[in-house]
């Protein structure tokens, strides 16, 4: 299991040192958890501060730039380093 590397100036994440491809929403996802490690970000703080709006109880689109997320960083070998909180929202372990 390789670790995750992000580099904000470059909008680059590798994994192990080989670069994994993101879309921009995913990236700023991302890059919050990970600015923010070990602390339990809400689905509506990730949607407003990441994604740029406001929701009003809908935050299905969060949950799905997790799981891409996920998917990309496990797919390339990288740990899994966020995690589900259940009822609160997401957590970087990294």
């Amino acid at each position: 299991v390789s670790s995750v590397a992000l580099d904000p100036d470059r909008r680059e994440v590798t994994v192990g040192g080989s670069p994994i491809a993101l879309t921009a929403r995913e990236f700023d996802v991302l890059a919050l958890l990970m600015a923010h490690a070990g602390t339990v970000l809400t689905r509506e703080r990730i949607a407003h501060e990441a994604l740029g709006y406001e929701y009003v109880g809908d935050t299905n689109n969060v949950d799905v730039h997790i799981a891409h997320l996920r998917a990309k960083i496990e797919d390339a070998g990288g740990a899994r380093i966020i995690q589900t909180v259940r009822g609160v929202g997401y957590v970087c372990r990294a």
